[in-house]
């Protein structure tokens, strides 16, 4: 899983640029996926992008990490099941998945909740 990556990163201590999707700044770099959660957090993705590209690390790492909180929540029961109830407890889309998926379950939802709730502000 990407966010495994991010965990290596995170234990090395160094510092890294990882960025995904950027492939004229990620020359050389690690790759962390964030995509689905640049969706949901527009605004704080972007920042973390602005905040790296232009030198600002501390605030790159710092956001980097919060996200990344919620980034295990996104996935815990497949991919794009996560995201949807994500998208769907933002207001922007519904939770419904296809079979063979399912919605997500009642606990798992409420960890995702509160997880997002601790990035308020940041969208």
């Amino acid at each position: 899983m990407q966010s495994e990556k991010s965990n290596i990163i995170h234990q090395l201590k160094k510092d890294i640029l990882a960025l995904q999707g950027l492939k004229s700044v990620c020359k050389n770099t690690t790759n962390i996926y964030l995509g689905p959660i640049a969706n949901a957090f527009p605004n704080a993705f972007s920042t973390l992008i602005r905040s790296a590209l232009t030198g600002e690390w501390a605030q790159a790492r710092n956001l980097h990490y919060k996200l990344l909180e919620l980034h295990q929540w996104l996935y815990i029961e497949g991919n794009p099941v996560g995201i949807k109830e994500a998208l769907c407890h933002l207001g922007l889309a519904d939770a419904e998945v296809r079979l063979p998926l399912a919605p997500m379950s009642d606990a798992n939802k409420k960890k995702l909740h509160e997880a997002m709730g601790a990035l308020a502000g940041m969208g």
